[in-house]
């Protein structure tokens, strides 16, 4: 079963996709919190809404993969004890000398099975950093289903623009909102003019638009839907809206240093549009982008494609990823993936330096899929004081001991496997599930459950 998380609109509208795809057999819950669900609904996706302190817990109650669209959603899944499926919700532009994150480098990959990403450039920065977690290069799948302009239009043409918020990574994820917005009442006395912006800048450029009279518009589908041209200063609407065929106008406010090269947007693909740097220039970059030229287009389309591959078939690729990694049970034992490609194990079982592999997971038979360390013979937690023990499974054996600290090599295991001893009051020592040669193995002939009050806690 593949459970998904988003906790903001944007990633929704980059999974929706994806999600509907999904064979029934494998679809379970989509998990959002309370201001995504009208988007939900706005999209007609089945939802189930918990406040944010309630998703790890509600999670952790369900077994699987979660698909998300946001490296920062992957805490919630490492919390639950579940493995993410990192997907992207943009472009993927990355900076050279930003702040952590920024760069492409992630903090911590605990728990992360896999990445879905857009195209081969952002796949060369997550294997550079992270060459132990695999990466599968499936496009956009929203980029499958993005609407197009609608066949009505006005004698006034419709400009949209927008502004990404004011983030102190570096100098170019800085917004440019203030910068523009004395010119746009002029804008707007020649064009048909929509007010957007980045999420995290909305409520501030929405109240701003509204009082001078330009029209806000919340939903980038909107803007798709109705604008013959857009104007951006840093976004992956950007390229997104340039890839439906029509001109955009590129915002280039002082601060974006001309001499740093980020690639992509700073400054490899900037000419995917008109290029304006000014205020003053910008009613003249918006008549000339509507004017567009063959090589302007011819420009956008070879750009498209390299960021945009293998478009009306991402959402299949997706699928097929996700089917591909749901095939190795879900356990909660499997911890991260080492730089040798094997996953650390926390089973009582397995005692490997290495860590062990896809096929030995895949073939274990002690996979924790809800929390519960073995399926016959359970391994309790210690309750706290003035609680009664909570056990899962089949009671421990009377006679099983703590562990000895010493291993045995498994001959029947697939690898190098060293499995746990345990003491035993009857043979001295076993393991456990697992047969090893002559030593005994719980539960054996002389199994007795432990009494519900008692018993080893190991």
């Amino acid at each position: 079963m593949i459970d998904a998380l988003a906790r903001h609109p944007v990633f929704v509208d980059h999974m929706a996709p994806v999600w509907r795809a999904l064979p029934a057999t494998l679809r379970g819950e989509l998990v959002v919190t309370p201001e995504v669900s009208r988007h939900c609904r706005l999209r007609g996706l089945d939802c189930i809404v918990l406040p944010k302190g309630d998703v790890a817990p509600h999670l952790a109650r369900r077994a699987g993969l979660v698909y998300v669209a946001y490296f920062g959603d992957v805490p919630f899944v490492r919390k639950a004890r579940r493995e993410a499926v990192v997907g992207e919700h943009g472009a993927c532009q990355t900076y050279v000398d930003a702040a952590r994150g920024w760069d492409g480098k992630l903090p911590n990959r605990a728990r992360v099975r896999a990445f879905l990403v857009p195209h081969e450039r952002y796949a060369a920065v997550r294997r550079r950093y992270h060459p132990e977690i695999p990466v599968h290069v499936i496009g956009t799948p929203k980029m499958d289903v993005l609407p197009g302009r609608a066949p009505i239009r006005s004698a006034v043409p419709t400009v949209a623009i927008s502004f990404h918020w004011d983030s102190q990574a570096c100098a170019e994820t800085r917004g440019s909102f203030k910068y523009w917005r004395e010119v746009l009442p002029r804008v707007a006395e020649q064009f048909h003019l929509l007010g957007h912006a980045h999420p995290q800048l909305w409520a501030e450029a929405a109240d701003w638009y509204d009082r001078v009279g330009i029209e806000p518009v919340a939903d980038f589908e909107q803007v798709l839907r109705r604008a013959d041209v857009y104007a951006v200063d840093n976004s992956s609407t950007l390229f997104e809206f340039a890839a439906t065929g029509r001109p955009v106008v590129v915002l280039n406010p002082p601060w974006f240093r001309r001499n740093v090269h980020h690639g992509m947007r700073f400054w490899e693909w900037a000419d995917i549009g008109v290029q304006c740097d000014r205020p003053t220039d910008l009613l003249a970059a918006i008549a000339d982008a509507l004017a567009d030229t063959p090589e302007r287009a011819e420009r956008r389309r070879e750009i498209s494609a390299v960021l945009y591959p293998y478009r009306g078939q991402a959402t299949r690729r997706a699928v097929d990823a996700l089917i591909e990694l749901a095939a190795l049970p879900p356990c909660r034992l499997r911890g991260s993936r080492k730089a040798s490609g094997r996953f650390t194990c926390e089973s009582i079982h397995y005692h490997m330096v290495d860590g062990v592999t896809e096929d030995i997971c895949a073939k274990c038979p002690f996979v924790d899929q809800l929390g519960a360390a073995l399926d016959r013979v359970s391994v309790p937690s210690r309750p706290k004081p003035g609680r009664r023990r909570r056990r899962s499974g089949t009671v421990p054996c009377v006679h099983l001991g703590q562990a000895t600290g010493e291993t045995v090599e498994c001959d029947a295991c697939q690898g190098k496997v060293a499995l746990k001893l345990f003491g035993c009051d009857v043979h001295g020592n076993c393991t456990v599930r697992t047969k090893v040669g002559e030593t005994a193995c719980c539960p054996c002939s002389d199994y007795r459950a432990a009494a519900a009050s008692g018993g080893s806690a190991l």
